[in-house]
């Protein structure tokens, strides 16, 4: 039962997060039309790994994933902290963020399935199988880092 309340709980969160970064980006992916400053498209070293090197690092994404972040280390305010709950947390925002950027591709009116594909988004520019490298990299690291922290791994 908890697999299911973990799995739901991240889709509806992913959700909700998806359609209010859609209001706040509308049509222009990664903070494209926002005031924000930009780090270098040319990122070197681990940050490859999670964010796409051929695009740039945005404040707004920046204050946004350390936010959130922050926001999942709540139970520790709560609890004393474990190995096992760090890696249930390191799952859930690992794998939050990747569905959230995904759903923000299926709930937006300007792109949709249909054009969610590597000639309409510009800003994923690795992609692998008709998806983002990206996701290929992060969702399979969320649900290890989930399983080992059921103990399942």
């Amino acid at each position: 039962m908890q697999h299911i309340f973990f799995f739901t709980f991240l889709f509806v969160t992913s959700s909700v997060f998806a359609l209010l970064e859609v209001q706040i980006e509308g049509k222009n992916g990664w903070a494209g039309q926002l005031p924000t400053w930009r780090l270098s498209k040319n990122l070197k070293g681990w940050m490859r790994m999670f964010v796409d090197p051929k695009k740039p690092i945005t404040g707004y994404h920046v204050y946004m994933w350390l936010m959130l972040l922050l926001l999942v280390h709540i139970p520790f305010l709560l609890t004393p902290w474990s190995f096992q709950k760090e890696l249930y947390i390191i799952s859930f925002y690992i794998l939050f963020l990747s569905l959230e950027d995904f759903l923000w591709f299926i709930f937006n009116p300007h792109y949709g399935w249909e054009n969610f594909n590597k000639d309409e988004v510009s800003w994923h520019t690795v992609w692998l199988f008709g998806l983002p490298l990206q996701y290929w990299i992060k969702f399979p690291i969320g649900i290890i880092l989930y399983l080992k922290a059921t103990g399942i791994m």
